[in-house]
């Protein structure tokens, strides 16, 4: 009964203690703000795509000159086929991420029975 009262007031008083709340929530405020903040990777991932759109749009607003003369519809044409290339690629390379993000509770499942 002693050890229990001890126990009931130690307690009582770190819960009141004022610092101890304010760190505890600054860690609490630290916490939630760093599971939200972007990792670098996030930042450079999205940076690309950002690009990767913005260069879409400019190829796709650009008037051609028609036939493969003296205009720029030649470079357009490998310009085109370049970016279709680097489209498969991402595609490809994240859709091969992706799967293996899938399948690492399989790979684990499948360790530990083993």
């Amino acid at each position: 009964s002693e050890i229990l009262d001890h126990s009931m007031d130690f307690a009582a008083d770190v819960v009141g203690d004022d610092v101890v709340q304010r760190t505890s929530g600054e860690a609490l405020w630290n916490t939630i703000r760093y599971s939200v903040r972007p990792g670098f990777a996030t930042s450079v991932l999205s940076a690309v795509g950002v690009s990767l759109v913005g260069v879409s749009i400019y190829l796709l607003q650009r008037p051609t000159n028609g036939g493969g003369g003296g205009g720029h519809g030649g470079e357009d044409a490998v310009l085109s086929a370049a970016m279709a290339s680097i489209g498969r690629d991402v595609h490809g390379n994240a859709l091969k991420g992706l799967s293996s993000l899938w399948l690492v509770p399989f790979n684990a499942a499948c360790t530990v029975t083993s």
